[in-house]
């Protein structure tokens, strides 16, 4: 391992009206800083997965540069395959809840001062075998994210998420049947909605109503949101 080397895992692709410019600056910050900058543009999640723990290996940390879906396959690259490097991320998303629930600033400036400070532990999700940074959910609206054409994320911003959201519409008549068993009370109920989290808001839209107060602590926040009677009863 190079302790003078920073793997870059780069998303050109992410957010609106993405802007290239400030990957030199990046690039140039570290150099200043004394590290020897490796450069990762990420072309697609299965990639992403086989080729970023290998070259995290020959590194001693890594800035992540692109959205929440960057980040989250940088995270599953690295858990899944077990090499424990510390992550900066500079948020160039659409949405970027993950930036906005750990106060990262979304102004690139700002966020690149943030690298090479004091790591930050926190919770990582696990289902089956794949990790999860901060929602794993289920039920209406939660398409919409991997649906959005990126052409429209590029062009609208948040707003292709809210579009593309309006066709979920007519999953609100879905429900999934779930049993919940959780220590010593177990409850049963018909959900339009459910998500684990460790954040306090996603899908940009998705407003978590009880905030974690520690993302760190070992627990994860659960939240269902049973079928309703007429549309009416859908929280706003």
């Amino acid at each position: 391992m190079d302790f003078h080397k920073t793997l870059i895992v780069y998303n050109p692709v992410a957010g609106f009206f993405p802007s290239r410019s400030f990957i030199f600056e990046l690039i140039s910050s570290l150099s200043e800083k004394g590290k020897t900058p490796l450069v990762y543009i990420t072309k697609n999640k299965e990639k992403t997965l086989s080729e970023v723990p290998n070259l995290a290996k020959e590194c001693e940390d890594i800035v992540c540069c692109g959205g929440d879906g960057t980040l989250h396959e940088v995270v599953n690259a690295l858990i899944g395959a077990g090499v424990d490097r510390p992550v900066s991320y500079i948020p160039i998303g659409t949405t970027n809840d993950f930036a906005h629930s750990r106060m990262i600033p979304t102004e690139n400036k700002q966020a690149l001062n943030l690298i090479g400070k004091a790591p930050q532990r926190m919770d990582v999700g696990r289902f089956e075998d794949k990790y999860f940074n901060y929602v794993a959910c289920f039920g209406v609206f939660t398409k919409s994210p991997y649906t959005t054409p990126q052409n429209l994320k590029n062009t609208l911003g948040f707003m292709a998420y809210f579009i593309e959201s309006l066709k979920d519409l007519a999953s609100l008549s879905n429900a999934y049947s779930l049993t919940i068993t959780t220590g010593d009370e177990s409850f049963s109920g018909n959900y339009i909605f459910g998500a684990v989290t460790n954040t306090t808001n996603f899908a940009g839209f998705f407003s978590v109503p009880v905030k974690p107060k520690d993302l760190s602590d070992g627990l994860l926040e659960v939240i269902l949101i049973r079928e309703p009677d007429s549309l009416t009863e859908v929280p706003g």
